[in-house]
C-alpha cells in the first residue's frame, strides 16, 4: 500500500528539517549507553569514556536516553553526548529569558511539519564535543553552560534518519528511528543553537 503524497511529505519533513540550520546532530540512544546504570551518575557508569573532559563536565549527572520532563538535583547527561542542568531561580533572575511557548514557536520554525505533541525545556546547555580537552591549540566555538529551552517534538510514525553511509560488502545498513527531535535554543536571544534526535 503507497502513501499518500501528504503523508510521505510529512515524514520527509520530520528527518530532513535540520537542512535549514545545516546541522545534523544524530543521538543514538541506547547503543551509546548501554554500559550505564539507570541509578549511577554518569560520569561513574561509563566505564569506556574516561576523557577527563567528559568526566568534569558531567559530574553528578544521571544517564538518560532522552530529555527528560524535568531535572534532577544534579542534571542530566544524555547519550554521553550532551548535558542539561538546572538553571538556579538565582541565576534565572538575572536573566531576560523568553518565554516557554515562544521557545516552541521558535523550534517549530526549523521544523517543515507541525508534530502532534510539544515540549520544552529551561536548561543549562552543554554540547560536550563541542569543548576542545586541556591543551588543545585548535580553534573551537564551545557550547557550554548556555541558558536554554530544549524543545522536544515527537513523532507517531519515525522513520530512519540514517542515510547515505557507506558500508563494506557483507555489512549491515545502520538504522535509527528516532521518536523525538530536540531543538535547542538560546533561551535569551531565541537563536538556534543545535539540534538532536533522540529514541
Amino acid at each position: 500500500m503507497k502513501k499518500s503524497p501528504k503523508r510521505r511529505a510529512r515524514n520527509t519533513a520530520f528527518i530532513t528539517i535540520f537542512a535549514i540550520a545545516g546541522i545534523i546532530v544524530v543521538a543514538v540512544g541506547a547503543a551509546l549507553c548501554s554500559n550505564w546504570s539507570s541509578s549511577s551518575p554518569a560520569n561513574a557508569s561509563s566505564k569506556a569514556n574516561t576523557d577527563p573532559r567528559f568526566l568534569s563536565l558531567t559530574v553528578g549527572t544521571s544517564p538518560a536516553t532522552e530529555v527528560p520532563d524535568s531535572l534532577p538535583p544534579g542534571g542530566v547527561t544524555i547519550n554521553e553526548q550532551f548535558v542539561l542542568k538546572p538553571l538556579s531561580p538565582s541565576v534565572q533572575s538575572h536573566l531576560a529569558l523568553i518565554a516557554q511557548s515562544d521557545a516552541i514557536t521558535i523550534g517549530r520554525r526549523y521544523v517543515n511539519t507541525q508534530p502532534s505533541a510539544a515540549k520544552a525545556l529551561l536548561a543549562s546547555f552543554t554540547s560536550i564535543h563541542s569543548v576542545l580537552p586541556a591543551g588543545a591549540r585548535e580553534a573551537s566555538h564551545p557550547i557550554q553552560n548556555v541558558p536554554a529551552w530544549i524543545v522536544t517534538f515527537t513523532t507517531t510514525n519515525p522513520e530512519n534518519v540514517v542515510q547515505g553511509k557507506r558500508v563494506q560488502p557483507g555489512q549491515q545498513v545502520p538504522t535509527l528511528f528516532p521518536t523525538h527531535l530536540n531543538i535547542v535554543v538560546n533561551a535569551t536571544t531565541g537563536d538556534f543553537v543545535l539540534g538532536f534526535f533522540t529514541v
